[in-house]
């Protein structure tokens, strides 16, 4: 009865020194075939392989978007994407595979740029009023804007009438980086001639016809019109004439267009109306393409 009381005693022993010995050394757990090598103390798992790569879950994004309550810095794979994700605490972050290379100062590419999913980057393609065309039809008056004061010759614009509808004429190349189909939303930058007409409305008007490159223009031309209160003050005003469709358009497709003060419209204000820029707000997929056209 003694030996067996004595067995079991040092099986115990022998026990709690394996298990004592197993969580010593459990501070850094390595995965190899090479008996030889010894892991990284700095590391929890040390995984050292010349031949074999290591896997982590690999899933659906549905299974991923499935995950309850992921955990931050949680890390798989989704084989729907073919893109590795980690979670950041509140959303899934796709993470960059190739292609891409960071230091402390660069981040430089080898393939072209692209915008997909949720990531909408805005560009505006300005068309400054140098580049308008006076057509001899019905010209707005080019007029000083300001002087330095001191009898200078002083800077102009066109300023358009309150009583007769003029305009100007331009057109317009979407750039490359120009996201295909994507609408335009054109906006007016306009002056006021005098501040006595705060509370009153000046209303734009465009006009234009939209085309693809080897492809035939529209039969007929559209019109938008927008509106915007005059200021107490001579400050840049914009004027929104809302959104042009683009589907079916590609990059560099060109717009031929005519605007104009629209005073047959919404317009009550009795002075003239300083044109200083036309823009087009338009969506970006990329930083130009690698092909011309």
């Amino acid at each position: 009865m003694k030996s067996n009381y004595a067995l079991l005693k040092a099986a115990s022993l022998l026990l709690i020194f394996i298990i004592y010995s197993g969580i010593n050394h459990a501070q850094t757990v390595s995965v190899t075939d090479d008996e030889s090598y010894s892991p990284e103390t700095s590391a929890m798992l040390d995984v050292k392989s010349t031949d074999k790569g290591m896997l982590i879950p690999r899933m659906t994004t549905t299974q991923r978007n499935s995950i309850a309550t992921p955990a931050d810095g949680l890390f798989v794979y989704d084989t729907d994407e073919n893109r590795f994700y980690y979670y950041d605490g509140s959303n899934w972050v796709d993470m960059p595979t190739k292609n891409a290379h960071s230091t402390d100062t660069s981040f430089t590419l080898t393939k072209q740029l692209i915008y997909s999913g949720d990531a909408i980057v805005w560009d505006d393609a300005r068309v400054p009023v140098t580049a308008t065309t006076r057509g001899g039809s019905r010209d707005p008056d080019i007029s000083k804007f300001k002087d330095n004061g001191s009898g200078s010759q002083g800077v102009f614009i066109y300023y358009f009438s309150a009583y007769s509808e003029e305009e100007l004429y331009f057109t317009l190349q979407l750039p490359h980086s120009y996201k295909p189909g994507s609408d335009l939303e054109p906006h007016v930058h306009w002056v006021p001639s005098n501040t006595s007409g705060g509370g009153d409305n000046v209303s734009w008007g465009l006009e234009y016809v939209w085309g693809n490159v080897n492809e035939d223009f529209p039969t007929n031309t559209t019109i938008i019109t927008g509106t915007s209160a005059v200021p107490t003050s001579y400050k840049q005003t914009i004027c929104d004439l809302g959104t042009i469709d683009g589907t079916g358009k590609k990059r560099s497709s060109m717009l031929v267009c005519r605007i104009y003060r629209n005073v047959n419209g919404s317009d009550d204000y009795n002075s003239d109306a300083g044109l200083l820029e036309i823009d087009f707000h338009f969506q970006k997929d990329s930083e130009g393409t690698t092909t011309e056209y």
